[in-house]
């Protein structure tokens, strides 16, 4: 296989879309200038037709053949690119004078281009993610679409949103009105590979099974529900690509061909989509975040008597401020973009908690602009006293207005003790903390929505807690864990690896259902999967009760002391990595973990352990 169809193969399975290798697909890769715009003096005409990502928010990367690199403005995308975008980044990618793109990570999508009847063709393959559209009503040398595994998107001068999220397809469309094929493959790609008139008459009765999609309506399309047509499509195509445009199958093959599409035909009509209407918001949520900027586009006969575009870039503190070009929502953190001498823009950088900063910017040529934005805490007009006394009694309200104010989701009282430590019970009892004690979610939340310190450090009578652990250790004390907090403490990279100090131990978040539920007979599974899950170090070390044991050693040990097989304990740590081989100390005598269970009758945990090592 060719690095290039063995790339195909790679950029296929990383955007879940079904689009079968083929020749054709080796054939339409074509190799093209990827710098920047504006670098060169002269501009080919191919490069002339290359869209480009205008702007970019946030990172991401460019896959091209077998090479990879970051995204940036003002690349140029050529047919078969693959671009993902990580979480949180917003791209424009803009067509000629035509079209623009917003994208919207996570996302992947790959880029097709080719002509048909003289008009220059961007299909956009949206593997994952959110895409908005806007495409100028009067544009007619030049289209853009978008295709999923489940559906074909094209429009006639409109904004629309496509997303391909949980294994189905969503089309909502704000204004004008777009057209729906549904199908995994596109009829253009049949009619790149024949030039036989009685075919080309059938893929426009296919095309024909598209339905109309005004202004407010929402169309949701499942790969399942074209999955025989698009079979029956694709089949076709490989049997006229080995053909080629010039091969001349004879009548009887030709009228099988024009057989079967015709009944791929009747497939898609029968599953034709069902079309339902938007709300207001919605609409209005397209069109508030739906691309408006379009750079002039590059004269046919290159730069000449043109400045290259400007270039501007912003990065943010806090680092993820959220950046806004004329009130348009384009990403938080970073930004980089491409602008067109003499133009004026408004760019706002705002961040809950900060006074906002707007900045206004007129581009002259050749501009290349790094600006670093720092944004001011807003002072809360209420006093760190009159916070804390609020935040005891659990009053959300109050924690609410402090933080919209500009107030610290760090901040500490007068002994020191930071506002998320109190929120878990640092100034109360031990007693009470493991007793009776029960966090606010709600103000959780707005702490750690904030930005607060999640793994921040408190003493309760002389034992070291962070939030996590103090929410475990309550929680299987009263044998009632928040799975809510611990979930929202994870959420925001709270460490399950930070030591709880106690009198008698010292271990980590993972060693705590271990200790308790083998004690109690009952280890609680989905608590010990969570923190697995949120890569808890599997062989750190814990003290209990006078020794220093790994957590798989500890399950054993205190096991066999319990009269308890944690078989299934045992088999969730094994499974994350915990080594079989590492030996264990007990009363002076060495063992292997395999060797300790036979001894201490944990027939089942010796049974897993055995065939770990196999």
């Amino acid at each position: 296989m060719s690095a290039v169809n063995s790339r195909f193969c790679y950029t296929r399975l990383v955007l879940g879309i079904s689009l079968f290798v083929s020749v054709l697909a080796a054939a339409a890769c074509r190799i093209g200038a990827d710098d920047p715009i504006g670098v060169s003096d002269a501009v080919s005409e191919q490069v002339v037709s290359q869209p480009f990502l205008s702007s970019l928010s946030g990172s991401g990367t460019l896959y091209r053949e077998v090479e990879s690199e970051p995204l940036q403005a003002g690349m140029r995308l050529q047919d078969g690119d693959v671009v993902h975008l990580d979480a949180g980044a917003v791209a424009f990618l803009q067509h000629e004078d035509t079209a623009l793109a917003r994208f919207e990570g996570p996302a992947d999508f790959e880029v097709r281009l080719h002509t048909r009847n003289g008009e220059s063709v961007l299909t956009v393959m949206l593997g994952s993610g959110t895409t908005i559209v806007r495409r100028r009503p009067e544009a007619t040398q030049h289209r853009i679409r978008v295709q999923t595994d489940a559906g074909i998107v094209e429009p006639e001068g409109t904004s629309f949103r496509v997303s391909r999220e949980q294994e189905s397809t969503t089309v909502q469309v704000a204004s004008g009105r777009v057209r729906v094929l549904a199908s995994s493959v596109d009829p253009d790609e049949l009619r790149a590979v024949t030039e036989i008139q009685e075919i080309l008459d059938v893929l426009d009765e296919i095309e024909d099974t598209s339905v109309f999609v005004d202004a407010d309506g929402m169309v949701l399309l499942r790969p399942q529900d074209v999955a025989t047509a698009s079979e029956i499509l694709s089949d076709m195509r490989d049997q006229l690509a080995r053909s080629g445009v010039a091969g001349s199958p004879d009548d009887a093959t030709v009228r099988t061909i024009q057989t079967v599409l015709r009944y791929a035909a009747t497939r898609m009509s029968q599953t034709r989509p069902e079309v339902t209407q938007i709300t207001v918001s919605e609409r209005t949520a397209i069109l508030d975040r739906a691309p408006t900027r379009l750079l002039p586009p590059v004269p046919e006969n290159g730069n000449a008597g043109r400045s290259a575009p400007a270039r501007l870039t912003i990065q943010t503190d806090p680092p993820d401020a959220e950046i806004l070009l004329d009130g348009v929502p384009i990403g938080n953190s970073i930004f980089s973009g491409l602008f067109e001498p003499g133009e004026e823009v408004s760019i706002e950088v705002r961040a809950p908690g900060y006074e906002s900063r707007v900045l206004e910017v007129e581009f002259t040529p050749d501009l290349d602009e790094r600006l670093l934005v720092s944004l001011e805490r807003r002072r809360p007009s209420m006093t760190r006293e009159h916070f804390f006394q609020r935040l005891r009694q659990g009053d959300r309200e109050t924690v609410r207005q402090w933080l919209a104010a500009g107030g610290d989701p760090d901040v500490q009282n007068a002994r020191g003790v930071p506002a998320l430590a109190v929120a878990f019970g640092a100034e109360r009892s031990l007693q009470d903390l493991l007793g009776s004690f029960r966090p606010s979610v709600e103000i959780v939340e707005l702490l750690l929505d904030a930005g607060a310190y999640p793994d921040t450090r408190f003493e309760v009578e002389a034992s070291t807690f962070t939030p996590l652990t103090a929410v475990v250790l309550s929680g299987l004390f009263r044998d009632e864990v928040r799975m809510d907090l611990v979930d929202m403490l994870l959420n925001a990279n709270a460490s399950p690896d930070i030591v709880l100090e106690t009198g008698e131990m010292r271990v980590t978040a993972l060693t705590l259902p271990l200790i308790i539920g083998i004690e109690r007979g009952d280890v609680d599974l989905a608590l010990l999967g969570r923190f697995i899950e949120a890569g808890a170090d599997v062989h750190a070390a814990a003290f209990y009760e006078g020794r220093v044991l790994s957590p798989l050693a500890m399950a054993l040990v205190l096991g066999a002391e319990s009269n308890y097989d944690p078989a299934d304990a045992v088999s969730m740590l094994v499974a994350a990595g915990a080594r079989t081989s590492d030996r264990i100390r007990v009363q002076g005598t060495i063992w292997t973990p395999v060797e300790f269970a036979e001894h201490a009758g944990l027939s089942e945990s010796a049974g897993v352990l055995r065939a770990a090592q196999l």
